[in-house]
């Protein structure tokens, strides 16, 4: 989840070390018929977007909210236009479509984390999470684990401050 989204969740915690980082939230638009340039470009156009992922969130007040069950039938709504924007990642997009749209983002990369039930079944997990997830690094493995994306998924630079805390 998005730490913002912890205030969703009844009784839930977050450890102190995050899972990954999503990539950047994009508006998807074709360029023959708009030009986003900003989130105020939404207002007054149908946006759809998945709806479990709660991107409304960064839309603009008077943008036309679309939800749907199927980023597929978006897209190719987006292409009859039907609707003008669709939301979501730059990877669920087929390379077709990559060739067909543009994009401009709407969110930063934000940190994904395990959200655990306040209990203490959920107290002792989150402890063995957040000690596996720093063993993980220091042993490479995290890097072995994540591939490509392990870099981007900012590791490094957070868990880098943590260990120079602890050396003082």
């Amino acid at each position: 989840i998005y730490k913002e989204d912890l205030a969703y969740l009844r009784n839930a915690i977050l450890p102190v070390h995050h899972l990954d980082m999503e990539y950047p939230v994009l508006a998807i638009y074709d360029p023959k018929v708009h030009k986003i340039e900003s989130l105020s470009d939404l207002n007054g156009l149908i946006v759809a977007w998945y709806q479990e992922y709660r991107y409304d969130r960064f839309f603009p007040p008077h943008a036309i909210r679309y939800p749907s069950d199927d980023l597929n039938s978006a897209m190719r709504l987006l292409e009859a236009g039907r609707i003008a924007v669709v939301i979501d990642h730059i990877y669920n997009l087929h390379e077709r479509d990559k060739k067909l749209f543009h994009t401009f983002q709407i969110a930063p990369e934000l940190p994904l984390w395990l959200a655990f039930q306040n209990t203490n079944k959920g107290r002792q997990l989150i402890k063995t999470f957040d000690d596996k997830i720093v063993q993980l690094r220091k042993s490479g493995q995290l890097e072995k684990l994540f591939g490509q994306e392990y870099y981007r998924a900012n590791f490094d630079r957070v868990y880098k401050k943590e260990d120079s805390h602890n050396e003082h």
